[in-house]
């Protein structure tokens, strides 16, 4: 029988399975890294199970949390999409792992360092002549004082770090593994022996029904967020050019009547004036107290209009941006569980801003219609 595909350790569930099984070869990964450091002869996996909540979490990232026989905490995440809040998530990871290690009342001297190593497959910094990072706590103006060891973030750009061949023989091994599982020659001129043993646990792992099943979840979980991001960004581009047609409109309306308002009151006073000197100062008086009363009744009109107008619009784009939301949620929920019933169109449809907002936070997690509604 022919072997199964290789999984792709980029995939983070095949990632930790193979890290997780095998803590002396997330050693020989952490050392690669850090190669400038005393290298670790071993570390503990602090957790190294996969809970199945976790391999359809569309934002959750299956890291793993190692501690060496030192105490430092080692926090290793391989990542293939970058987001915005990067940066803030990782930090805020790598302060909660620090933190943790106190209980109230323990001493601060028990803190041990805490050092994240991510492995993207993507490029964070525009910067194409560097690929692998390093930052820690030091000095703006002094760069070579540094605060302390309690921080470290170390980054490698996994597409930058491979065309560049920087970083020492052990890390650009691990690179060219991750890089480039699937060429068999490749991996055939790597004698790096935690490299090799990689490969073979990659295969036995890609022979496991159980592992396959993990990574088609994350592939698929990764495959709804990029197709959510993009109806929704479709969907909004749509709205907000029918909004903007509309308020367009509307406004140059608004501003056209209000144009031919002032150019016709010129015009006209400006005859009822000749015509006034024409006929005589008594006519021409009494014209103007006319002309005088129309010209305060029309401008009256002109602004309640115009307050009109704005009021009408803000009401309607308040109603739209509603409806708006509460017909994107009713698409999502017909994707997820097929048609509703009136009911629940109902409920859609006469819903608050606040109500659809905590439906739309639960379609993401619900497995059925009623669960979206009163759970």
């Amino acid at each position: 029988m022919d072997a199964a595909p290789l999984l792709d350790p980029k995939n983070d569930a095949v990632f930790k399975r193979l890290f997780a099984g095998a803590p002396h070869l997330l050693a020989e990964l952490i050392n690669a890294v850090r190669h400038t450091e005393p290298p670790l002869t071993v570390v503990e996996i602090l957790n190294p199970e996969i809970r199945p909540e976790e391999l359809t979490g569309k934002l959750i990232v299956l890291d793993l949390l190692a501690k060496d026989p030192d105490g430092k905490l080692y926090n290793v995440e391989m990542q293939v999409r970058a987001h915005r809040a990067w940066t803030a998530r990782s930090a805020y990871y790598l302060a909660r792992a620090f933190a943790g290690q106190l209980v109230q009342g323990e001493d601060y001297s028990r803190l041990k360092p805490a050092i994240a190593i991510h492995l993207l497959d993507f490029a964070l910094f525009d910067d194409q002549h560097q690929g692998i990072w390093c930052f820690e706590l030091r000095d703006r103006e002094q760069p070579g004082v540094r605060l302390g060891e309690e921080l470290q973030f170390n980054v490698i750009e996994l597409p930058k770090a491979d065309r560049l061949g920087a970083g020492g023989p052990a890390l650009m091994a691990w690179v060219a593994f991750l890089k480039h599982w699937q060429e068999e020659q490749r991996m055939n001129e790597i004698n790096y022996p935690p490299v090799k043993e990689a490969m073979t646990r990659i295969r036995s792992i890609s022979d496991d029904i159980v592992a396959r099943h993990e990574a088609l979840k994350r592939d698929m979980a990764a495959m709804d967020e990029i197709v959510f991001r993009r109806e929704a960004r479709e969907d909004g581009l749509a709205e907000g050019r029918a909004e903007g047609l509309t308020e367009g409109r509307t406004e140059g309306r608004a501003e056209g009547r209000a144009e031919g308002r002032a150019e016709g009151l010129a015009e006209g006073l400006a005859e009822g004036r000749a015509e006034g000197l024409t006929e005589g100062r008594a006519e021409g008086l009494a014209e103007g107290l006319a002309e005088g009363i129309a010209e305060g009744l029309a401008e009256g009109l002109a602004e309640g209009r115009v307050e009109g107008v704005a009021i009408g619009r803000e009401a309607g784009l308040a109603e739209g941006a509603l409806q708006g939301q509460a017909a994107l949620l009713e698409r999502q929920l017909t994707r997820r569980f097929g048609p509703l019933t009136e009911t629940h169109r109902e409920r859609l449809h006469k819903a608050s801003r606040a109500e659809l907002e905590v439906w739309a936070d639960r379609v993401l997690e619900a497995h059925h219609t009623e669960a979206v509604f009163d759970s």
